[in-house]
This record gives structure tokens, sequence and C-alpha cells, in this order.
């Protein structure tokens, strides 16, 4: 790049003062440039002190910077943008779930807690997804622990009928095995996302169905909380004699997470079948 031009020595006086006005103007659209720039700053700085995280992200990529502070400026966001993350986000929410005695698995954007409270995390859009529960505007590690509270609290302080449920259970699987040719074959095994499926159908109050016009909500995580308190119960079987028992596989597509409360572990199940109590290999 040559050298900047100046006006010639022996050039007239107009020529000088259009160059001096060119020089005001291009200080005066640099000085405005530093001003915004100093501004930005400055607002990250306060987004920073606050500890919020969605705020700090916001304003760091806010600021533009040109020419060869450009590339610099996009290394030093890119730490930012994990530090921020892992600070106000990441790492409080991991403190919060070990005091109150949660597990708590997966990485930022994606956690799971309890083995079944799914939460993503998209902070570009201030939005945080926690079971089913969504949260806008303020993310913070408090917001979203409040959620899981919350989330815990529909999970699991509802009444557990294991009698019931396992009946019911039963019922759903052998509607299962005919829907795929198997009927009366109790011992086969049948897909679980199926026997969910007429689980739910069973589950229905047909009164209150057809008078108010919409079932009973009955989500897979609630089947996946309600699995693991029936294996908490196990050896535990049907009126008829049959117990349950969960097949895991690795498809996690065609599976079931199911958590164990007392083992604070789960595991991917995709099949169930049932058998004679003390004769798995039976067939009925």
């Amino acid at each position: 790049m040559g050298a900047e031009e100046s006006p010639a020595s022996d050039g007239s006086i107009d020529e000088t003062k259009e160059y001096i006005a060119a020089e005001v103007a291009k200080l005066e659209k640099e000085s405005k440039r530093l001003k915004k720039e100093v501004s930005a700053f400055k607002e990250l700085q306060k987004a920073i002190d606050s500890g919020n995280a969605s705020l700090s992200l916001q304003a760091a990529r806010s600021i533009e910077r040109t020419g060869e502070k450009a590339e610099p400026w996009q290394r030093l966001l890119k730490i930012l943008e994990t530090r921020v993350r892992d600070y106000f986000l990441n790492f409080p929410l991991r403190d919060l779930a070990t005091k109150r005695g949660w597990s708590i698995d997966g990485r930022f954007p994606e956690y799971t807690v309890e083995g079944c409270i799914r939460v993503h995390i998209d902070e570009s859009r201030l939005i945080a997804r926690v079971g089913q529960r969504q949260l806008q505007g303020h993310i913070s590690a408090e917001t979203i622990a409040e959620a899981i509270d919350g989330e815990r609290s529909r999970l699991f302080s509802s009444s557990f009928d294991k009698i019931k449920f396992v009946n019911t259970l039963f019922q759903a699987y052998k509607l299962a095995l005919a829907e795929i040719g198997k009927g009366g074959v109790v011992g086969e095994t049948a897909p679980v996302h199926l026997v969910h499926r007429f689980l739910l159908f069973l589950l229905q109050d047909v009164k209150a169905l057809a008078r108010e016009g919409k079932g009973r909500a009955y989500g897979l995580d609630q089947f996946a909380v309600d699995l693991g308190r029936l294996m908490q119960e196990m050896p535990i079987g049907t009126d008829s004699g049959f117990a349950p028992e969960l097949h895991p596989i690795r498809d996690a597509q065609l599976a079931i997470f199911v958590f164990h409360p007392i083992a604070k572990a789960g595991q991917n199940y995709g099949y169930i079948s049932f058998h004679k109590s003390g004769d798995k290999d039976g067939r009925q």
C-alpha cells in the first residue's frame, strides 16, 4: 500500500483546505467507530460483571472489529464464549445438581438430569428447554435448576401403584404382541415404544375423554420413570403370575432410557417381555 497522499508543496490553498477537510472527516468517522467500540466493550464488561451468560454472549457477539483486529478478536471471542458458558452455566449448574443430589450427565448445550429430564440450552436465542418446560429470556443455572425442580415434581411426585401399573403394562404388552403378529405368544419381546402407545390408550378415562374431548397425557419421560420405579420393586408380577423383563439395545433411537433411582444409573431398553415368574424361557 502506497504512502498517504498529501497536498503538493506548490499546490493552491484550496487543495490544502480540501486535504484538511478530508482528514477531519476521516478522523471524525474513526472517532465515532472508536466510541461505538468502547461503548460495546463497556456493555460487555457490565454483562460479565452481572454473571448473566446470555447477555454476556450477546454483548460479545455484537462487537464488530475489522481489518487487522478482526482475526484476533474472533479467536478471543471463541475463548470468551467457552469461558462464559463454563463459569456462568456449566459449572454452576453442575454444582447445583450436586448440592441437590441430582445425577447430571452430558455437556453444554445438552444435559440429562436424573436420567430422564432432558435439558437443551440455546443461549444464542435466549431459550432453554427443560423436559416439557421452555425458558426464554434470562437463562442462568438458577432458572434452569428451578425448572428441573418443577419437572422432578411432575415426574416423581405422582403416586405410583406398582400392582396396577404392572397389570396395565402386561395388557399393553399383549396388545403390542398382537400388533406385530405374535398375539398370544407371551414370552416374546415387543418394542417398548409400541407398548407405550398401547399403555397410553389403556390409561385413558373414556368418560373424561368423551366429556372433555382430550385424553390424559402420558409422555415417554413419565413412562421411563415408571419403568424405573417398577425395576426398583423387582421381583414383581401380575395378578396372573407373569413378571416383566426389559431388554437393552444399543440403538438409542429405538430405545427408552430407563433410570434406576437407587443405583443412580440407567440403560437404553428397546424391548419388553413377560414370563411366568421363575420361568424366563417359558412360552404361554
